[in-house]
């Protein structure tokens, strides 16, 4: 595995250590690994042999901090000398070893972290590292003690308490914390970022006896935050008293509006479905339209399929579509709409139109393909358009620009031989309207039009 470092140089930049020359080694040997990893994902083919010289012969300060190193890195030898390090005399190495226990997930050591938060003349940043810790570990036997740092006399603690309960949702036993979380939610007493948390915590947790206390939290809190997380945990719940909420949040420009917008998955049926695609129709945020759309698509595919009338012929892909966001007859209809208000020109082909649009740069045309399918009984749209052949040594290139993309994901089809990239968006045709399809179109034209130049080095 891989763990972040710097708490480890910290300790190494202590000018006390001695001799400076082996922290200043050591030092070293820990960026090299971890740029190592960083830059290739893996910690294969990686050079440990500097650590673990540190590890073996190094000064007694240096030794722990190359073996909480090695550890941190998949050195299981070094994994088990954690345990040893965890009472170490230097508050310093003990943060780190603590630190690691919880990045390892370590089971052997949820005794020994637990008598480190239990201490009350312990370290206070050591005992919030081992609630950390605890919080990893997901032991049914640590869940009481979760539920008694939500009495802890320091906020940070209980801030930590929350959120590691939250973690523990499926865990046997964590049930027994649904009602002191609800007590803190319905405390007008308790600060609003413990409330806030704690009705984060009862979402995850999933259990349906806390829906009343969240809706009375709706009811009468004055705090943006805290109604937020009582809104977004009654959505986790199923319990439709979060649907007003939900709607005005996403009607906002607030911070929660994407997980707003995400929780409406919880609530399958049509109104839902003519919500959200109003709100896209009109929406200009890129990441809040495939929000929209993603969840358009998992509200689409659980909703009852309309029955055919009886006699009608059943629909061929690429033809009619029932539902297409209100809009009768043909799906294709409203790609032609789309097409027609871009200035494209359209040609007929299997399951679709093979598109020419028009860009912004003068002259310059792309063909876009949008055609009719279905997956997993879904009627879908995809938009595709070609971005050049998939050389190997792009396909680096491909996954950093994939991270990038307002619209699709870039993929590589084998057609004849051949290896192409292409840039494919797909969407419910029961969304697709001609406003939602127009600047998809148009944004994958203009996206793969500059990839292909990219690869061409135009």
């Amino acid at each position: 595995m891989h763990g972040n470092i710097d708490d480890l140089l910290d300790i190494l930049q202590d000018s006390r250590l001695a001799p400076p020359e082996e922290a200043r080694s050591l030092i070293q040997a820990l960026e090299e690994v971890d740029d190592h990893v960083r830059g290739n994902g893996t910690r294969d083919d990686v050079d440990l042999g500097p650590i673990r010289r540190a590890a073996q012969h190094a000064g007694e300060e240096v030794r722990k901090v190359a073996t909480v190193a090695l550890a941190r890195f998949g050195d299981q030898p070094s994994q088990l000398s954690i345990q040893t390090l965890l009472n170490d005399k230097s508050t310093l190495v003990r943060q780190v070893a603590v630190k690691t226990a919880g990045a390892l997930a370590d089971p052997g050591s949820a005794s020994t972290l637990v008598g480190i938060f239990t201490n009350p003349d312990e370290d206070l940043e050591l005992r919030r590292t081992a609630l950390l810790a605890m919080a990893k570990l997901r032991q049914p036997g640590l869940v009481a003690v979760l539920i008694d740092a939500l009495a802890d006399g320091d906020k940070v603690v209980r801030q930590y308490a929350l959120s590691a309960i939250g973690d523990y949702a499926g865990v046997d036993g964590i049930d027994r914390a649904v009602e002191p979380l609800c007590a803190i939610v319905c405390s007008s007493g308790e600060l609003p970022e413990i409330r806030a948390r704690a009705a984060a915590a009862l979402g995850k947790v999933g259990d349906a006896r806390a829906a009343d206390a969240l809706a009375g939290c709706l009811a009468r809190e004055r705090d943006d935050t805290v109604q937020r997380r009582a809104a977004l945990a009654l959505a986790q719940l199923r319990d439709r008293r979060a649907i007003p909420l939900l709607r005005g949040m996403i009607a906002s420009t607030g911070p929660s509006r994407l997980e707003a917008i995400r929780a409406f998955a919880a609530f399958p049926e049509q109104s839902t479905l003519e919500t959200l695609q109003r709100t896209l129709d009109r929406e200009a945020d890129h990441a809040a339209a495939a929000a929209i759309r993603a969840v358009l698509a998992d509200i689409s595919a659980a909703l009852p399929k309309q029955p055919r009338p009886k006699g009608a012929p059943a629909a061929r892909t690429g033809e009619s579509v029932p539902g297409a966001a209100g809009t009768p007859g043909s799906i294709m209809d409203i790609v032609d709409a789309a097409a027609e208000k871009l200035g494209c020109l359209a040609e007929e082909i299997p399951d679709g139109r093979s598109l020419t649009v028009p860009l912004q740069r003068e002259g310059s045309r792309q063909a876009v393909s949008v055609t009719a399918a279905s997956e997993e009984g879904t009627q879908v749209l995809r938009v595709m358009a070609e971005c050049g052949p998939a050389d190997s040594g792009n396909y680096r290139n491909a996954l950093e620009t994939n991270r990038m993309l307002t619209f699709g994901a870039i993929s590589v089809r084998e057609e004849r031989g051949f290896q192409t990239f292409i840039l494919c968006e797909t969407i419910p045709a029961g969304a697709a309207s001609v406003e939602s399809l127009g600047p998809v179109i148009r944004y994958i034209a203009e996206t793969a039009n500059q990839i292909s130049r990219q690869l061409r080095g135009v």
